[in-house]
């Protein structure tokens, strides 16, 4: 019984610490991706190259 409530405890906090992690990687991820987008839209070549192909 003692090795069942350390075992789930272990698991616990395994659980925990796997999702704080993931939490951070796709904040990570989404700030990587917003700052790579806001990059794309502010590019001034970008907008001149939009405006020859219509």
């Amino acid at each position: 019984m003692v090795f069942g409530i350390i075992l789930e405890r272990a698991g616990r906090k395994y659980y925990e610490s796997f999702l704080y992690d993931f939490q951070f990687i796709t904040m990570m991820l989404e700030a990587i991706h917003l700052e790579h987008y806001k990059i794309m839209v502010d590019n001034p070549i970008l907008h001149i190259l939009k405006k020859l192909m219509v």
